[in-house]
């Protein structure tokens, strides 16, 4: 495949040589041939070990079906005969084997695999960070809810306090502006109501 592509370059820039490049197109088509066969040898040998495992898997069961039908039609039962067992076993087996066939060994089966297995990782992270979020938003929430009450607890008392001197003031001008005046009087102490 190199020399093909080395050919193709050496085409275009010019050759080492002074003399022009030929093509030989028999030796291309061998790299070529070459090449498609050492990309396509295992998906034609697993498509023919597929073939073959369905050819069996038909003849294991109808070898066992016929032992059957035949004991059922001489004797009126169906006994387990090494032939039934038999038949049955090259089914199971090759059954098995056309399985593994195109659900293991095939060329995309296990890329198919790999990310069925990678996207189910990826949705169990997904779920725990889900299972873990309403956690962490919850405590989240809860602090901001306790700074927002200590902050309203905070003005609350500054504005007791504030409310607190302001009248504490306000008496203190009236205890000057009128000598007789008490706190928590509501009448005049000069007599005017």
């Amino acid at each position: 495949m190199m020399k093909w592509i080395t050919s193709i370059i050496s085409f275009f820039f010019g050759a080492q040589s002074s003399k022009p490049l030929s093509f030989n197109f028999k030796q291309i088509a061998l790299e070529v041939a070459d090449e498609l066969a050492l990309k396509t040898r295992k998906p034609v040998i697993l498509i023919l070990a597929g073939i073959v495992s369905i050819i069996f898997f038909c003849g294991g069961g109808f070898m066992a079906i016929y032992d059957a039908t035949r004991q059922f039609d001489t004797t009126g039962q169906v006994f387990a005969t090494a032939t039934l067992w038999t038949g049955i076993g090259i089914a199971a087996f090759f059954a098995i084997a056309y399985s593994w066939v195109f659900l293991v060994e095939w060329p995309g089966a296990k890329r198919h695999h790999a990310h069925k297995a990678k996207e189910k990782l990826e949705k169990k992270l997904h779920e725990e960070d889900d299972r873990r979020a309403p956690g962490i938003d919850q405590a989240l929430s809860l602090y901001i809810l306790d700074l927002i009450e200590e902050r309203r607890a905070k003005r609350d008392r500054r504005n007791a306090a504030s409310q607190a001197a302001s009248s504490a003031r306000e008496s203190d001008k009236m205890a000057k502006a009128h000598p007789g005046y008490q706190e928590g009087q509501t009448e005049d102490p000069r007599g005017f109501a």
